[in-house]
């Protein structure tokens, strides 16, 4: 045991490779870069729509709703429902922040977004009689977000990662039909996917 320790020790300590797992907390994001990608966002019935902020590059990502097939012939025999996501990735990007002198460095940065049932798998059984109240048309969908990122502080390159959830109050002038309250208490948390195929 003790020759493993010293062999580690001397790995890390002389391996050209300085590369260090370790993840930001959601705090102390502001001393980098925001975490939250978006600068503006959009939804309808087809997808979400999120323009990247300056922070990043300019560019534009959308993510449509997944479609769903099922009828009230064959909703009891289905075992999980299908997620969508889309996503961009540059390799290396030079970012100027006027809280920082000198610019940001970073590799491997990508930006990615999903849609998951906002139904978990336990459910599925059920989800028969949950489709039928949902009118047989819509099932909520969540709106999730990652960034990940290499941010080079000395000469380490440090590992970033954040997520959250897009939320309903995040889009502005959001039609209301597509607003899942999926907990019944006046706060949608979700988005109605209106990408149900039926024959």
């Amino acid at each position: 045991m003790r020759h493993s320790v010293i062999f580690l020790f001397l790995y890390l300590s002389l391996s050209p490779f300085k590369y260090l797992p370790h993840l930001v907390e959601e705090g102390q994001a502001s001393q980098f870069l925001p975490a939250y990608p978006c600068a503006s966002l959009a939804l309808d019935s087809q997808g979400l729509t999120c323009q990247i902020g300056e922070s990043y590059w300019d560019t534009t990502i959308f993510l449509s709703f997944p479609r769903l097939y099922f009828s009230e012939e064959n909703v009891d025999e289905l075992r999980a429902l299908p997620v969508s996501s889309a996503s961009q990735r540059v390799h290396a990007l030079t970012v100027h922040n006027e809280k920082q002198i000198v610019p940001l460095e970073l590799q491997q940065v990508q930006i990615t977004l999903s849609f998951v049932p906002a139904i978990s798998n336990t459910l599925i059984p059920y989800l028969e009689d949950q489709w039928l109240s949902f009118g047989k048309d819509r099932v909520p969908y969540v709106g999730q977000w990652e960034v990940s990122y290499l941010l080079l502080v000395g000469d380490v390159w440090l590992p970033q990662y954040f997520s959250g959830k897009i939320m309903p109050d995040d889009i502005p002038d959001l039609s209301a039909d597509l607003a899942a309250d999926i907990n019944y208490n006046g706060v949608p948390t979700a988005f109605w996917n209106y990408q149900v195929v039926s024959p």
